[in-house]
Formats: C-alpha cells, structure tokens, sequence
C-alpha cells in the first residue's frame, strides 16, 4: 500500500513537472505588445526557429547585396495597398516588420483603432512598427480599424494572417 501511494505521488509530480515545461516554453498570444518592448534586435535561437519553423509559410525574396532577407505572404494584401513584409538585415542582426506600399502610394496616412485616429508617416522604419504594433493589439482586443471609412481587412482570414505573421516577427525580435 504504501509502494502504490509513492508511486501516485511520483507520477503527480511527473506530470506537474510537464505541465510546467509545456507552459513555460508556449509564449502567450494573446497579450499586447507595449511600445516600450520593440526592438529590432534578433537573437540566434529566435532565427534558426523562425527560419527552421516558420519560414515555410512565407515566400522569400534575398537581396544579397544589401544584406536583407524579405519574408511576405503572397495571399496578403491589405487594402489592395499594403503587404506586410518581415525583414531580416543578417549584417545588423535587426529585424524590421514593414507595411510595403505601391510606389505611387501617399507617404501620410489615417488609420482608425476603435475610433480614435492614428497617423501613419510611412518613411520611417519605426513608424512601420508601431503602426503594426498598434494593428496587432487592436485585433487582440477584438476593436475596429477602418482606414478611409472602410474596414482595414476584408476578412478573418486577413485578420488571422497579419496576426500570425506579427507573432512571428514578434518571436523573431525575441518579445514572445
């Protein structure tokens, strides 16, 4: 009696200890991202898992001269003006989550997160973050962005998309 009391306790404390693994090594998704947490620089684990996990839904465009590895998802196109595209600079070390638009694009625009207005100066780097960042925690919140008084996606499935490849990016910087 006592051998089969040990052994229960024995496999409690097994399955806690996996329990607590699993946890410890599943990064949350659905919390916001701060605006003090963006930062740009990669880690060698955050690289090899993105590249090694992740990179396969992407499609992969080099530019060997500049240095710069360009991951987009040719199904996402928001607004009919803006892809997202993850960009990985491998002499820096420093990835950056840009809103690509056509060349003939306005540089300054509006967007609406749940009715309050956001200004977008599309010719800085960190602007292109936190526009994103901003984007990413709306949909977690499950709150409305409209640009030109129309919804900024189309669809759940661009909505799904944009947030799943801003976790990745969010991985790849090391913040989740």
């Amino acid at each position: 009696m006592l051998e089969n009391n040990h052994t229960g306790r024995i496999c409690l404390i097994i399955f806690f200890l996996i329990a607590f693994v699993i946890n410890a090594c599943h990064p949350d998704k659905n919390a916001e991202v701060s605006a003090e947490e963006i930062d740009f620089k990669i880690t060698d684990s955050s690289e090899l898992f993105f590249k090694n996990v992740r990179k396969s839904e992407y499609t992969v465009e080099e530019r060997k001269e500049a240095g710069l590895e360009l991951y987009s998802r040719s199904d996402l196109l928001i607004q009919n003006q803006f892809k997202p595209i993850i960009i990985i600079n491998w002499r820096t070390d420093r990835a950056f989550f840009y809103l690509q638009q056509e060349e003939n694009s306005e540089a300054t625009f509006t967007i609406q997160i749940a009715g309050e207005p956001v200004i977008f100066n599309a010719q800085n780097q960190q602007n292109h973050a936190e526009i994103s960042r901003l984007i990413y925690n709306a949909i977690l919140n499950e709150k409305e962005v409209m640009m030109n008084n129309e919804l900024f996606f189309e669809s759940a499935k661009q909505i799904n998309d944009f947030r799943r490849m801003f976790f990745d990016y969010l991985r790849l910087v090391d913040i989740r």
